[in-house]
């Protein structure tokens, strides 16, 4: 079964052809890579995915729904999301408070079970719950983005 299903993705910004009939399917359960020269279209077809770039023709599906062109909110309430390049995250936030704000998309019920993710992975990290408070640069981009992955319940991720 494919998760992400692209097909005859053209992507212009103005006169430039940023991508020209991409064709791509992700299976569930795998992982893909994207490779290629610097303006090759990598990024335009990761925003493409998110809803964050506008696509000119062609199809995105998520699980057989068509997202081409859907607000990025829509998107990501439905399990889409984007970790940008260079932890485009809020600066002037800790690391509790960045993944608190990330967390808008998690029902109620389930909260719980991710602060316990989130406490026995950031914690974890220093050993003491202190840490918590730290500025968000002390954590490794790893430990930070397993753990924003996981807090936002992801079905797919890139």
């Amino acid at each position: 079964m494919n998760i992400i299903e692209i097909k005859d993705l053209v992507i212009d910004y103005g006169i430039v052809r940023a991508v020209k009939g991409v064709n791509l399917n992700v299976k569930k359960g795998t992982i893909v890579a994207l490779l290629g020269a610097n303006g090759a279209g990598k990024t335009s077809l990761i925003r493409s995915v998110s809803g964050a770039t506008k696509v000119k023709s062609g199809e995105i599906l998520f699980n057989g729904q068509d997202i081409k062109n859907i607000d990025p909110y829509k998107i990501a309430g439905m399990g889409v999301k984007q970790s940008p390049e260079g932890r485009m995250i809020l600066n002037g936030l800790t690391v509790e408070e960045n993944l608190l704000v990330g967390a808008y998309t998690v029902p109620k019920k389930e909260f719980q079970s991710y602060y316990k993710v989130y406490i026995l992975i950031f914690l974890d990290f220093k050993k003491e719950e202190s840490n918590k408070h730290l500025p968000y640069q002390v954590v490794s981009n790893k430990c930070f983005q397993l753990v924003e992955h996981l807090w936002e319940n992801l079905k797919y991720c890139y």
